[in-house]
């Protein structure tokens, strides 16, 4: 499955270079390839709409970006990230000339949405913030009840400090879709405005929110990526808490968004999904399924206590202990356990 997943990320990688190359149709048959063996990669849609729409294939191009937009929700973060990374900004200047001709020419009816929100983020990329806005503002008069649209224009009144707005624009998309990425980009609003109340209510809204929707589906692979997120969130809820006089809730806080920070050390030592043998970082997927499973996990911590006795220089059994005792809500434990298992594997490169 790993490696399937390595060859389609090599394979979209490959086809980024050929689009730049601007051999389109060389672009799009490799992620035919890759669409083959993945149907549900937004990104394959996104990069093969953009080829269509170059070999002046619109109807191609409007199917395949629906497509990318269904598939994930928070397809815009992704897509300005590509664009800034794969085009330069002469590329960027006539992909918006090419909106700008299509959304005049008015053809396209009830698609001409999708045509301001593309061209917007465009815009966004290039740091024309106020034709962004003027883009998605055409969008939501177009259809209001898009949430993206409203999300996307927030990030844009944030970024030039026009708060209120922002805010607005941010309670709006929850109205329509109460999704933990608009609550956290209005939290972030409400830190800046030192409404840490309010502040607070939106980052404990994430906190529980991100938690249920990644427990079950994160692998070890992607663990950085979830921890960088939920360190900064807590990071920010305990800055509320400490404004809000609230020590001892923003202490907790600040250690839990330590604990995460050495999980992301402890993540990125290179060797730690090598071995497959018990007591091996390869197994730590297989041990968070099986702690998830278990009803006494003091007995599951006392098993380990005796595994660390009988080898106490082994920096993957405190790792594991450490784990058990962040979903007793033991911190202090959770942060002693990840401390000793930083400080051993350092040693062991030594």
């Amino acid at each position: 499955m790993e490696e399937n997943k390595q060859l389609n990320e090599d394979k979209i990688i490959e086809a980024r270079q050929v689009f730049a190359e601007k051999n389109f149709a060389g672009a799009i048959k490799i992620l035919n390839e890759v669409i083959e063996k993945d149907p549900n990669i937004a990104e394959t849609y996104f990069i093969r709409g953009s080829a269509y729409r170059h070999l002046k294939n619109y109807d191609e191009m409007a199917e395949n970006y629906t497509k990318a937009l269904e598939l994930e929700i928070n397809f815009s973060t992704a897509y300005e990230n590509q664009e800034k990374n794969c085009f330069d900004s002469e590329f960027i200047e006539s992909e918006i000339n090419i909106y700008a001709n299509l959304i005049n020419f008015g053809s396209y009816g009830d698609s001409d949405e999708r045509y301001y929100f593309w061209r917007g983020g465009f815009y966004q990329v290039i740091g024309k913030y106020d034709a962004a806005i003027k883009d998605y503002t055409a969008l939501l008069e177009l259809n209001p009840n898009d949430a993206d649209g409203y999300n996307r224009r927030g990030c844009l009144y944030k970024e030039l400090k026009n708060y209120e707005e922002a805010i607005k624009d941010f309670s709006k998309a929850i109205e329509i879709a109460p999704h933990y990425d608009f609550y956290y980009s209005r939290g972030e609003v409400y830190l800046e405005l030192k409404k840490y109340k309010e502040a607070t209510a939106d980052f404990t809204k994430v906190i529980d929110d991100f938690s249920k929707t990644i427990r079950t589906q994160i692998k070890t692979t992607e663990v950085n990526l979830i921890n960088r997120y939920l360190a900064k969130l807590y990071e920010f809820r305990g800055i509320c808490y400490k404004n809000l006089g609230q020590n001892a809730e923003a202490e907790k806080d600040f250690l839990r968004a330590k604990n995460l920070d050495l999980k992301i050390k402890i993540f990125d030592m290179e060797d730690f999904f090598r071995d497959k043998s018990m007591f091996q970082p390869g197994k730590f997927d297989d041990f968070q399924e099986f702690v998830a499973k278990q009803d006494d996990l003091e007995a599951v911590i006392k098993f380990l206590t005796k595994a660390i006795e009988e080898k106490p220089d082994d920096y993957v059994r405190y790792i594991y202990r450490g784990h058990v005792y962040h979903e007793c809500g033991k911190t202090l434990e959770e942060t002693e356990d990840f401390l000793t298992a930083c400080d051993l594997r350092d040693n062991a490169k030594s």
